[in-house]
């Protein structure tokens, strides 16, 4: 049960430093051209690649969903926590090491530009994105330990399920009581 715990705590807390990291200044780009000043453009980890905050968010719900589930479906939502965290590794390492290969950065700087690139750039890339990496593989060996643990444990209240009690048997009172509709002949 401790294990369970961690490993939940572990991904919610990364999942909430890769929806941060993704917020801050993943590229510093500056733009030159003869007759024009400097420009420079900060590109946020969200502008570059949205994915890394999108797949958190999924990350942040499907562990609010393994609160209350069980079996094959715990395994299942714990498997969607692992492969979330590798694809935001990817892309985060992906956006901040290759960053002049990425075309959104290109069209990031002519939309600010209002026309095409004609002069000179450079960028620099801040480390924000490696956050966001290490954030990413934390979530994956969450994942990993999910699959194994905290698929037996109990659900929660059950103060709100009906008894496995014989149905027919009951009297109007107490089918009302345990939400049966008395009047209906397929519940009875």
């Amino acid at each position: 049960m401790r294990t369970f715990r961690s490993a939940l705590f572990l991904a919610l807390a990364s999942g909430a430093v890769v929806l941060f990291a993704s917020a801050r200044q993943w590229v510093n780009l500056t733009y030159r051209e003869t007759g024009l000043p400097t420009i420079n453009l900060g590109i946020s980890g969200r502008e570059l690649d949205p994915l890394p905050a999108g797949l958190a968010i999924l990350v942040v719900a499907t562990i609010l969903a393994l609160l209350i589930s069980r079996g094959f479906t715990h395994r299942l939502l714990a498997l969607i926590v692992a492969a979330a965290g590798v694809v935001i590794a990817i892309a985060s390492w992906r956006a901040g090491m290759q960053v002049e290969n990425l075309a959104t950065v290109a069209d990031y700087l002519e939309e600010s530009l209002g026309r095409s690139a004609t002069g000179q750039t450079s960028q620099a890339a801040m480390l924000w994105w490696a956050v966001s990496f290490v954030s990413g593989l934390l979530i994956a060996l969450s994942g990993l330990a999910l699959i194994g643990n905290g698929h037996d444990r109990p659900r929660g209240s059950s103060s709100y399920e009906r008894p496995a009690s014989e149905v027919s048997q009951l009297s109007p009172w107490q089918a009302l009581d345990q939400g049966v509709d008395p009047t209906s002949t397929s519940d009875r």
